[in-house]
C-alpha cells in the first residue's frame, strides 16, 4: 500500500485492517456496482441528468446502503 501521507503508516497497517467494515467480503456489491457503471457508460450520450440520477445514482446510493 502506498501511502501518500494522508494517514499515518501506523493507522493503515495497524487499525484500520481491524475494523469490521474491513472484513466484509464486497465481491458481490462490486459485480453489481460494475454493472451498474457498463449500462450507464453505454447509454451516456442519451441519459439527461434526471435518467442518470435515476439509473445509476440512486441504486448505487441503495447497495452502497
Amino acid at each position: 500500500m502506498t501511502n501518500k501521507a494522508l494517514f499515518s503508516q501506523h493507522f493503515l497497517q495497524d487499525c484500520l485492517p481491524s475494523l469490521p467494515e474491513w472484513t466484509e467480503d464486497v465481491r458481490l456489491l462490486l459485480e453489481q456496482m460494475r454493472a451498474l457503471y457498463a449500462r450507464a457508460r453505454q447509454f451516456r450520450h442519451t441519459w439527461n441528468e434526471a435518467q442518470t440520477e435515476e439509473e445509476f445514482v440512486k441504486p448505487v446510493l441503495r447497495l452502497l446502503g
